[in-house]
């Protein structure tokens, strides 16, 4: 009999790309509201800060709320 593999205890995406934009612009994009609204959610809200929660909202069909694990601009 074989044991199964055990379950990890978390998981994880990272993801890494080049982008043709000055820095302090793709940070914006990325860490405050208003900008995620403008090319992702319908509505967003951001505590700037390590440990702060980003929601992401779609009109009442969907909300995902994380919490803010790495702060670097």
């Amino acid at each position: 009999m074989t044991n199964p593999s055990p379950k990890p205890a978390s998981r994880q995406f990272e993801t890494q790309i080049d982008i043709a934009a000055p820095r302090d612009a793709v940070w914006k994009a990325l860490a405050e509201g208003p900008e995620i609204e403008r090319w992702f959610a319908a509505q967003a809200s951001v505590e700037p800060r390590l440990g702060g929660k980003l929601v992401w909202r779609w009109q009442g069909h969907h909300t995902w709320t994380h919490t803010i694990e790495a702060w670097q601009p």
